[in-house]
Protein backbone atom coordinates (compact mmCIF):
# COMPACT_ATOMS: atom_id res chain seq x y z
CA UNK A 1 0.00 0.00 0.00
CA UNK A 2 3.11 1.69 0.35
CA UNK A 3 6.53 2.42 -0.86
CA UNK A 4 9.48 4.50 -0.07
CA UNK A 5 12.83 5.35 -1.66
CA UNK A 6 15.79 3.44 -0.29
CA UNK A 7 19.02 3.80 -1.11
CA UNK A 8 22.36 1.82 0.11
CA UNK A 9 25.40 3.43 1.34
CA UNK A 10 29.55 2.44 1.77
CA UNK A 11 30.24 0.94 4.82
CA UNK A 12 33.74 1.86 6.41
CA UNK A 13 35.63 -1.10 8.38
CA UNK A 14 36.08 0.71 11.32
CA UNK A 15 31.89 1.34 11.71
CA UNK A 16 30.19 -0.49 14.33
CA UNK A 17 26.90 0.00 16.17
CA UNK A 18 27.06 0.19 19.67
CA UNK A 19 23.82 -1.73 21.22
CA UNK A 20 22.26 -0.94 24.93
CA UNK A 21 19.85 -4.07 26.11
CA UNK A 22 16.82 -3.15 28.43
CA UNK A 23 19.49 -4.21 31.21
CA UNK A 24 21.81 -1.88 30.49
CA UNK A 25 24.43 -4.24 29.04
CA UNK A 26 26.54 -2.69 26.28
CA UNK A 27 27.19 -5.07 23.02
CA UNK A 28 29.66 -3.64 19.87
CA UNK A 29 28.00 -5.11 16.15
CA UNK A 30 29.39 -4.86 13.30
CA UNK A 31 27.44 -3.38 10.52
CA UNK A 32 27.55 -4.98 7.05
CA UNK A 33 25.06 -3.07 5.26
CA UNK A 34 23.55 0.02 5.61
CA UNK A 35 20.39 1.74 4.12
CA UNK A 36 18.90 5.16 4.31
CA UNK A 37 15.33 4.99 3.80
CA UNK A 38 13.20 8.11 2.81
CA UNK A 39 9.80 9.48 2.74
CA UNK A 40 6.86 6.85 2.80
CA UNK A 41 5.48 7.53 -0.86
CA UNK A 42 1.21 6.53 -1.35
CA UNK A 43 1.61 3.35 -3.96
CA UNK A 44 -2.17 3.58 -4.37
CA UNK A 45 -4.56 6.35 -5.57
CA UNK A 46 -6.82 7.52 -3.05
CA UNK A 47 -10.69 7.87 -3.98
CA UNK A 48 -12.45 11.49 -4.43
CA UNK A 49 -15.33 11.98 -2.58
CA UNK A 50 -18.65 11.58 -4.66
CA UNK A 51 -16.56 9.11 -8.12
CA UNK A 52 -18.35 5.70 -9.05
CA UNK A 53 -15.33 4.38 -6.96
CA UNK A 54 -16.60 5.03 -3.81
CA UNK A 55 -20.10 3.78 -4.53
CA UNK A 56 -18.91 0.40 -6.15
CA UNK A 57 -16.75 -0.16 -2.59
CA UNK A 58 -19.69 1.05 -0.58
CA UNK A 59 -21.73 -1.71 -2.69
CA UNK A 60 -19.34 -3.87 -2.43
CA UNK A 61 -18.89 -3.78 2.06
CA UNK A 62 -22.87 -3.76 1.58
CA UNK A 63 -22.66 -6.83 -0.34
CA UNK A 64 -19.95 -8.56 2.00
CA UNK A 65 -21.87 -7.62 5.12
CA UNK A 66 -25.28 -9.27 3.17
CA UNK A 67 -23.64 -12.51 2.82
CA UNK A 68 -22.00 -13.00 6.09
CA UNK A 69 -25.40 -12.24 7.61
CA UNK A 70 -26.79 -14.78 5.00
CA UNK A 71 -23.73 -16.86 6.22
CA UNK A 72 -24.62 -16.79 10.03
CA UNK A 73 -28.37 -17.09 9.45
CA UNK A 74 -28.44 -19.82 7.65
CA UNK A 75 -29.83 -23.20 9.03
CA UNK A 76 -31.90 -26.16 7.66
CA UNK A 77 -35.89 -25.23 7.21
CA UNK A 78 -35.28 -21.80 8.14
CA UNK A 79 -35.84 -19.16 5.54
CA UNK A 80 -32.76 -16.26 5.17
CA UNK A 81 -33.40 -13.08 6.06
CA UNK A 82 -32.81 -9.63 6.98
CA UNK A 83 -34.50 -6.56 8.07
CA UNK A 84 -33.73 -3.56 5.53
CA UNK A 85 -32.98 -0.78 8.23
CA UNK A 86 -29.99 -3.54 9.49
CA UNK A 87 -28.05 -2.78 6.05
CA UNK A 88 -25.42 -0.44 6.47
CA UNK A 89 -26.64 1.96 3.52
CA UNK A 90 -24.30 5.26 3.53
CA UNK A 91 -25.38 8.64 1.77
CA UNK A 92 -24.61 8.15 -1.78
CA UNK A 93 -26.14 5.28 -2.19
CA UNK A 94 -29.78 5.35 -2.94
CA UNK A 95 -32.87 2.39 -2.04
CA UNK A 96 -32.75 1.92 -5.68
CA UNK A 97 -29.13 0.89 -6.26
CA UNK A 98 -29.31 -0.88 -3.42
CA UNK A 99 -32.20 -3.27 -4.73
CA UNK A 100 -30.33 -3.17 -8.38
CA UNK A 101 -27.26 -4.51 -6.70
CA UNK A 102 -28.93 -7.55 -4.16
CA UNK A 103 -31.69 -8.55 -6.64
CA UNK A 104 -29.41 -11.02 -7.71
CA UNK A 105 -29.04 -12.78 -4.30
CA UNK A 106 -32.11 -11.24 -2.53
CA UNK A 107 -35.75 -10.28 -2.66
CA UNK A 108 -37.58 -7.73 -0.84
CA UNK A 109 -40.70 -8.53 1.17
CA UNK A 110 -42.97 -5.89 2.73
CA UNK A 111 -44.21 -7.36 6.02
CA UNK A 112 -46.63 -6.09 8.14
CA UNK A 113 -43.41 -5.87 10.95
CA UNK A 114 -41.04 -4.05 8.25
CA UNK A 115 -38.91 -4.42 4.75
CA UNK A 116 -37.27 -7.62 4.88
CA UNK A 117 -34.19 -8.75 2.24
CA UNK A 118 -35.11 -12.89 1.89
CA UNK A 119 -32.41 -15.39 0.17
CA UNK A 120 -33.20 -16.51 -3.01
CA UNK A 121 -33.80 -20.30 -2.74
CA UNK A 122 -31.05 -20.70 -5.57
CA UNK A 123 -28.59 -18.33 -4.03
CA UNK A 124 -25.43 -19.49 -3.01
CA UNK A 125 -22.89 -17.40 -0.70
CA UNK A 126 -19.32 -16.93 -1.84
CA UNK A 127 -17.03 -18.04 0.16
CA UNK A 128 -14.94 -16.36 2.50
CA UNK A 129 -12.23 -15.83 0.26
CA UNK A 130 -13.97 -14.57 -2.39
CA UNK A 131 -15.56 -12.10 -0.15
CA UNK A 132 -11.98 -11.00 0.92
CA UNK A 133 -11.00 -10.23 -2.79
CA UNK A 134 -14.54 -8.19 -3.09
CA UNK A 135 -13.37 -6.26 -0.37
CA UNK A 136 -9.54 -5.73 0.14
CA UNK A 137 -7.79 -4.15 3.01
CA UNK A 138 -6.33 -1.65 0.52
CA UNK A 139 -9.91 -0.48 -0.44
CA UNK A 140 -10.19 0.13 3.10
CA UNK A 141 -7.50 1.54 3.51
CA UNK A 142 -8.48 4.17 0.92
CA UNK A 143 -11.96 5.34 1.81
CA UNK A 144 -10.39 5.57 5.13
CA UNK A 145 -8.13 8.46 3.70
CA UNK A 146 -11.12 9.58 2.06
CA UNK A 147 -13.24 10.31 5.35
CA UNK A 148 -9.96 12.18 6.57
CA UNK A 149 -9.92 14.43 3.21
CA UNK A 150 -13.68 15.11 3.84
CA UNK A 151 -13.49 15.95 7.31
CA UNK A 152 -10.38 18.35 6.25
CA UNK A 153 -11.96 19.60 3.67
CA UNK A 154 -15.63 20.56 6.20
CA UNK A 155 -13.15 21.87 9.01
CA UNK A 156 -11.94 24.48 6.46
CA UNK A 157 -15.40 25.17 5.40
CA UNK A 158 -16.12 25.94 8.38
CA UNK A 159 -13.41 27.97 9.46
CA UNK A 160 -13.79 30.90 6.56
CA UNK A 161 -17.45 30.95 7.61
CA UNK A 162 -16.31 31.62 10.80
CA UNK A 163 -14.00 34.37 9.58
CA UNK A 164 -16.34 36.09 7.27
Amino acid sequence: MYRSPIFPHLVLSRDYLLVRSAKGALFLCRIDKVYAVGQEEPHMEVFSPGTKNVQNYLLNRMLVYVYREFRARESPGIICQIRADELPIQSPLTDAIVRKRLKHCAELKKGPKGHFWIKRPDFQVPSEEELKRLLAPESVTRTSHLAIVKAVRQSRRGHHMRTK
